[in-house]
């Protein structure tokens, strides 16, 4: 998942919705969630006690394979940015846009909201639309000469 590698992000115009990458994601996380729904009835995949061993083993690998994943993403997200060529504001929007489709995705497949969060990604491209203040490279050039 490297979604400023794969999308356009200096758009004259405000995406209304994810890139389809960020679709096509989240469709494969479902059914990788989906297919471990087959294999654990549902009081299993919500992690409920189990008696037997066996059964521990498999819910102990349901539960870990989406463990993270936010952390993960966020990761991947940020440190992509490096990768965006001259982003406007509806490029960053469209990111914003696409990070909220990933964390309703996530939300899907876990029962904690916890595990959905991206705001440190959102925060990160929200800081894109800081603007210095004006004349501060005169001041910054003036420093240093």
């Amino acid at each position: 998942m490297t979604p400023p590698k794969q999308g356009t992000y200096d758009s004259s115009y405000e995406a209304g919705e994810p890139d389809a990458h960020i679709v096509d994601l989240n469709t494969e996380l479902v059914q990788c969630n989906e297919a471990m729904a087959v294999n654990l009835p549902k009081k299993q995949r919500r992690y409920d006690k189990l008696c037997d061993i066996f059964h521990r083993n498999l819910l102990n690998t349901y539960r870990y394979l989406f463990t993270g994943l936010n952390h993960l993403m966020e990761h991947m997200l940020i440190s992509s940015a490096r990768h965006l060529r001259v982003p406007n504001a509806f490029g960053i929007k469209k990111v914003l846009r696409n990070i909220l489709a990933l964390q309703q995705g996530i939300k899907t497949l876990t029962d904690d909201s916890q595990d959905a969060d991206l705001d440190h990604a959102k925060e990160y491209y929200n800081l894109f639309f800081i603007k210095p203040p004006v004349g501060s490279l005169a001041v910054f050039l003036s420093t240093y000469h």
